[in-house]
């Protein structure tokens, strides 16, 4: 089976974890890397079809399939139109694969193509249970879902034993106000509880953080990296320091684009840190409460930080069951590109 995946193929974000998948499964792929074809480093600043130079980019594509590949994959295809669509699927044998994780319905991510488009394409897979309804529903019927997962090639990893000293809670993402609402919530909650046992404070590092509060500051947001940035404006490396670093993991989901899961979700025990989040259908169905996770929600949220603090334990004996779970599941991003594979050689 030959392969040729297109996409933002750069270590260290999620595209090339599911790049890697397919290579770790024994698959025999190529690749396209969309980064070399981009025309600015502001590419959030522009319009899709601004954004790459594409002529050359579809150009490129079709010598790439004069090899006859038996899948093309288009890891977020929003940078082409419907007529290179067309005219790939009435000039190559090869089945088309995309793979989208953010919502088509509720959010507008500059698609340059339509549902004939979809309607098209072999295999669409997709980690929002609401794109699965809505493409259902304007008659796109091959679509599949594909959770969400971390990658183990990633994870670092040191022994730690939290102690009663200092709790470090974490989180490391993009500025949302469901997630400013949801941080202001714990960090008052910590604040409220360090009256009587003072041993927590919170981080956090993410892009927009230190803008959105550039009047306020506030003393647990950290300034972004300058140079080097990767994950949530700081650099890959750091990322995974920090995520195993931290006691306890904030586990937010995005509201704005409809998740019940987020990279972090996994990526959090696998680091051997306690995964503090909110509950959804699927965080419900893969994790349990204070074993091998904490649920919280605005409500409960004072007498769940005050049970953690005053049972340093408890927050070993769930970083370790989180972790175990990790690693006994099929929660790394090369099982989710396992479940790919079985579905696009079964039919």
């Amino acid at each position: 089976m030959k392969l040729l995946f297109i996409g933002n193929v750069v270590y260290g974000n999620s595209c090339y974890s599911r790049y890697r998948g397919f290579i770790r499964n024994g698959i025999n792929v190529d690749y396209i890397n969309i980064e070399d074809y981009k025309i600015s480093n502001f590419i959030r600043f522009v319009p899709s079809r601004m954004r790459y130079y594409t002529t050359r980019l579809k150009k490129d594509i079709f010598i790439k399939l004069s090899a006859n590949y038996d899948f093309v994959l288009f890891d977020q295809p929003f940078y082409l139109d419907d007529d290179f669509f067309f005219n790939l699927k009435n000039s190559s044998n090869s089945k088309i694969i995309f793979h989208m994780t953010d919502d088509l319905e509720y959010l507008d991510h500059g698609l340059m193509f339509d549902f004939k488009v979809l309607k098209k394409i072999n295999y669409i897979f997709t980690c929002n249970k609401h794109n699965i309804k809505f493409l259902n529903e304007n008659g796109v019927k091959n679509v599949y879902y594909n959770e969400l997962g971390f990658d183990d090639e990633y994870v670092r990893l040191i022994n730690k034993n939290v102690n009663s000293k200092k709790i470090s809670f974490g989180f490391i993402g993009h500025y949302e106000k469901e997630y400013a609402k949801s941080i202001e919530a714990i960090n008052s909650s910590i604040n409220l509880c360090n009256l009587e046992y003072n041993n927590a404070y919170l981080q956090l590092y993410g892009s927009g953080w230190y803008r959105k509060n550039f009047f306020k500051k506030k003393k647990y947001i950290n300034m972004p990296d300058l140079f080097n940035k990767g994950y949530g404006a700081i650099s890959h490396n750091k990322y995974w320091t920090l995520l195993n670093k931290f006691d306890i993991g904030i586990g937010l989901f995005s509201s704005m684009n409809r998740n019940n899961t987020a990279g972090r979700t996994f990526e959090i025990p696998a680091s051997n840190t306690l995964l503090l989040t909110k509950q959804s259908d699927i965080i419900n169905n893969i994790f349990t409460n204070y074993d091998t996770a904490i649920f919280w929600d605005e409500k409960n949220i004072n007498y769940v930080i005050r049970h953690i603090l005053s049972d340093i334990s408890l927050i070993n004996k769930i970083s370790r069951n989180g972790f175990e779970l990790m690693n006994d599941g099929k929660y790394r991003w090369v099982d989710r590109v396992d479940e790919i594979i079985k579905i696009i050689t079964s039919n």
